[in-house]
């Protein structure tokens, strides 16, 4: 389905379904998505910002990629981000490779 679509394109394995709920994830999948995620953490975004949250992840992943993306801490989940994948796959695929794409900016 369209959330091991994600989980794939951004992790490369297809052990888990992550979204939602990410806490229900079997542990492969919430360590790929952590992983994948952690190495965020402290980098400088494009804007000059440095990242510290996750808020801060899909601040800085809006305004450079134009990707919509909410916050683990909204939803007691931090140090996680939410994809919402209630369309197409084109769409999910264009995201996918924006978030990589943002990732692959920071220094």
């Amino acid at each position: 389905g369209r959330s091991a679509l994600l989980l794939f394109r951004l992790t490369g394995t297809e052990d888990a379904i992550v979204f939602p709920p990410l806490r229900a994830a079997p542990a492969v999948g919430r360590a790929a998505i952590r992983d994948f995620y952690q190495n965020t953490i402290g980098k400088i975004a494009p804007s000059g910002n440095v990242i510290k949250t996750d808020e801060d992840f899909v601040t800085e992943l809006l305004a450079a990629e134009g990707v919509a993306a909410v916050h683990g801490a909204a939803f007691g989940m931090s140090p996680f981000f939410r994809i919402s994948y209630a369309t197409g796959t084109d769409v999910l695929d264009d995201a996918c490779r924006r978030i990589q794409r943002f990732c692959g900016n920071l220094r």
